[in-house]
């Protein structure tokens, strides 16, 4: 959906990118952290061996909102501090 949108848009002047995160601690993740050893089995799978912060997430998308992110378009940009390269 992302790229057909940015082949939609481009000629426009719209980009569309999405953000893709993993495990990011907030209040809808609570039934999550509290499980014992739910966290832990997660970040043995991770590279950064923690879970992310809201801001994390926040940052991702202000960049790809940004000037420095004008030619990019069509992209999914995985905010999971490196669980999917595992």
């Amino acid at each position: 959906m992302t790229r057909e949108l940015a082949n939609e848009g481009g000629p426009v002047g719209i980009r569309v990118n999405r953000v893709s995160p993993g495990l990011i601690i907030t209040p809808a993740t609570e039934n999550i952290t509290e499980m014992a050893g739910a966290v832990e089995g997660f970040l043995d799978h991770q590279i950064m061996k923690r879970a992310g912060e809201p801001e994390d997430i926040a940052r991702a998308a202000l960049f790809l909102v940004s000037d420095e992110a004008s030619f990019i378009t069509g992209e999914n940009l995985v905010v999971d501090g490196g669980y999917t390269v595992v």
